[in-house]
């Protein structure tokens, strides 16, 4: 499983998201809405899930979620 934090833009980030991808890996997408709008590469590919939030808690109980 990749888990990546996409706020900020980043091509490393976007190398190792496309290597994932590529090896069948599950990737989750973290991003703050009101702090940037999501790439189109990304937001547009079903391969990846998406997860929004606005503060750190909210993050952490996305986290908690998928990890139980």
């Amino acid at each position: 499983m990749v888990v990546d934090e996409c706020t900020q833009v980043s091509l490393g980030g976007g190398y190792e998201l496309a290597y994932a991808e590529a090896h069948n890996k599950e990737v989750h997408i973290f991003y703050r809405p009101n702090e940037t709008q999501l790439s189109a590469m990304l937001s547009g590919n079903e391969y990846f899930k998406i997860h929004r939030y606005n503060s750190e808690d909210e993050l952490l109980e996305l986290i908690k979620k998928l990890w139980g």
